[in-house]
């Protein structure tokens, strides 16, 4: 278990290292009933974090599908979106070796929110090592005088 967390994090820390996708314009959400005028100055941020052990995901993707944003969790598992505007956002939540899980946030103001997947069962299986010895083989040695050598270089 400790060895499939490890790989994950190194897994994550990798994938940290690759080009990110170009940024998309953000297409605002309808307005809350009664809002004249739209509040998109809204910041959503927290950390993910994993559901049994509060250990960071780093590398975790957040996406909010109504805009089309996507957010990687930094080093300290921090996760951040800014110019929200008010209304009710999905959020999904995918890291490798966990269940992929939706949040729904209703953003009234600036809101930090920490998120928590659960690790998928079936990434839990038992791994099993097995191999063989391989024999030594003999390797050919000969050893060479000054006089030969300066007879085949010269």
């Amino acid at each position: 278990m400790l060895i499939i967390r490890s790989t994950l994090k190194q897994l994550a820390l990798v994938l940290m290292l690759l080009p990110t996708p170009q940024l998309l314009a953000q297409t605002l959400p309808a307005p809350l009933s009664g809002d004249a005028e739209q509040d998109c100055g809204l910041t959503l941020s927290g950390k993910v974090l994993d559901h049994d052990t509060r250990e960071i995901l780093v590398g975790a993707t957040v996406h909010i599908p109504e805009l089309n944003s996507t957010s990687i969790a930094d080093a300290y598992g921090n996760y951040h979106f800014h110019h929200l505007c008010k209304g009710t956002y999905t959020l999904l939540v995918t890291y490798v070796g966990y269940e992929a899980e939706k949040y729904t946030v209703r953003l009234f103001n600036s809101t930090v929110k920490d998120l928590q997947p659960h690790i998928a069962a079936q990434t839990l299986g038992t791994v099993e090592i097995t191999g063989s010895q391989l024999r030594e083989t003999a390797q050919s040695q000969q050893s060479i005088s000054g006089r030969s050598w300066s007879k085949h270089v010269g």
